[in-house]
């Protein structure tokens, strides 16, 4: 979904997410763990949206809940809200799962910076890895379609 901000020209979304991957138990275990409910998880073994292909592993993620015209400090802002109260139960996680705070932002605008001025410490307290996507999506509209 892309959303017009004030400036109609201007067209941007985002999105935050906490991603547990590669855990051997099953996803309700995790939930459990954390006492969190997931937007979205799978067992190795489910089939990946309607088709004959199955995940080759187990997935947990837990989305902002906001709107993606939201900005993605106010997405990593709500999230941090969400998982505030099971922080220390990251530690508790199995060892083979893998935390992955995912941040990612389409622009159509040129030259937009995107600025991260969220308190980044959640990434340090959960033991996760950063990964930042941002897709310039100007460069590619200017391409005629084929």
């Amino acid at each position: 979904m892309v959303v017009a901000s004030e400036d109609e020209d201007s067209l941007r979304t985002a999105g935050a997410s906490i991603q547990i991957f590669g855990f051997s138990c099953a996803p309700h275990e995790i939930s459990e763990i954390l006492g969190l409910t997931p937007t979205t998880s799978w067992a190795k073994g489910d089939p990946i949206r309607q088709t004959a292909i199955a995940h080759k592993g187990s997935g947990w993620i837990l989305d902002s809940g906001l709107p993606e015209r939201e900005d993605v400090d106010d997405h990593l802002d709500a999230l941090l809200r969400r998982v505030s109260s099971a922080i220390d139960r990251f530690d508790t996680l199995p060892d083979d799962a893998s935390i992955d705070l995912h941040c990612v932002v389409y622009d159509h605008e040129e030259y937009t910076p995107v600025v991260f001025s969220s308190d980044m410490r959640l990434a340090c307290a959960i033991r996760a890895q950063i990964i930042v996507e941002v897709y310039a999506l100007s460069y590619w509209d200017d391409f005629p379609a084929t």
